[in-house]
């Protein structure tokens, strides 16, 4: 089985609107290693991540990091881990200002 590791997505979300940073592609399951947030932005954001079931929505039992505030403006907050997901399943984000840019890196595998 071929295993690739790789940035699995990268955005940079409009203010206050959950948003799908990466769903694993069909036939494949995929283990999320780390997850950096930069804040771009001159003033302190908040941000929220969450791990949603393939055919979910966004919801309170998906939910990982919420109103994080510890992300200062012109810095960056490093999430490591081993996050495993499914076919279908994603990972959204959510910026309060509109700010903070997240790349998601790990590896797939089928």
């Amino acid at each position: 089985m071929p295993i690739f590791h790789h940035i699995l997505g990268q955005i940079a979300p409009v203010a206050t609107v959950p948003t799908a940073v990466y769903t694993v592609p069909p036939d494949l399951q995929a283990i999320v290693s780390s997850i950096i947030v930069c804040n771009f932005g001159g003033v302190t954001d908040k941000f929220r991540m969450w791990t949603v079931k393939a055919g979910e929505a966004v919801s309170a039992n998906s939910i990982i990091y919420w109103d994080v505030e510890s992300v200062p403006g012109n810095n960056t907050f490093v999430l490591t881990g081993g996050i495993t997901l499914g076919a279908g399943e994603s990972v959204y984000v959510y910026s309060l200002n509109g700010t903070s840019a997240f790349n998601v890196y790990g590896k797939e595998e089928r």
